[in-house]
């Protein structure tokens, strides 16, 4: 039966999760400058020139970081998160 409210169920439910749990051990285990500027950029929202502010560093250094970060995700993951 589906779920009424579009919720994932079941093995759909337990898979996001595994996935979620997967990719926020790689996260974790990114470089600590090379973490910061992602989660700051991607999950707090902040835009690359706010990001640059808030460490003190240009903006192409925060760029630079967000791209590398990236790329090590794809490889931790195995390319499986074509849209972190």
């Amino acid at each position: 039966m589906p779920a009424i409210d579009g919720a994932p169920e079941g093995r759909d439910r337990i898979e996001m999760q595994e996935e979620g749990a997967a990719v926020r051990k790689a996260v974790e285990g990114l470089p600590g400058e090379v973490r910061s500027a992602l989660v700051a950029t991607v999950i707090d929202g902040y835009s690359y020139s706010e990001a640059a502010e808030l460490f003190q560093v240009p903006v192409g250094t925060i760029a630079s970081r967000v791209y590398r970060a990236r790329t090590l995700l794809r490889a931790a993951m195995g390319d499986a998160t074509e849209e972190v």
